[in-house]
C-alpha cells in the first residue's frame, strides 16, 4: 500500500511541477509519466522479486505464506497499473472540472 501511494504521489507531484513550469496539463502528464515510469517499475519489480522466495517456498507451513505472497504480488501489479493509467486520467478530469468551475465563478462574479 505504501509503495503504490508513494508512486502516485510522486507522479502527481512531478506533474504539478511541470504545470508550474509552464506546461499544459496534457503535456505535463505525459512528461511526468515518462519520467516516473522507470522508478515506479523498478520499485514494484524489486518488491515482486522479493516475494518470489515466499511464493515458491516448500518449507513446512509455507502454504499460508504462499497465499499471502500471491496476494501481495497481485495487488502490486494491479496497483501499479492503476498508478500508471488511472491516476493520470483522474488528474486530467479533476483539472478539467476545476477549470470549468473557475470559469463559471468568474462569469457569476462578472454578472454582478
Amino acid at each position: 500500500m505504501g509503495i503504490v501511494t508513494k508512486n502516485s504521489i510522486l507522479l502527481v507531484d512531478y506533474t504539478l511541477k511541470m504545470i508550474k513550469n509552464g506546461h499544459d496539463v496534457k503535456s505535463a502528464l505525459i512528461r511526468a509519466s515518462k519520467t516516473r515510469l522507470r522508478p515506479i517499475l523498478m520499485t514494484t519489480g524489486a518488491t515482486i522479486m522479493g516475494m518470489i522466495p515466499v511464493v515458491i517456498s516448500t518449507a513446512e507451513g509455507s502454504e499460508m505464506k504462499q497465499s499471502m505472497g500471491w496476494a501481495v504480488m497481485g495487488g502490486l501489479v494491479f496497483s501499479t497499473l492503476v498508478t500508471l493509467f488511472i491516476v493520470p486520467v483522474i488528474f486530467s478530469l479533476l483539472d478539467r472540472f476545476s477549470a470549468k468551475r473557475n470559469i463559471e465563478r468568474e462569469n457569476e462574479i462578472s454578472a454582478l
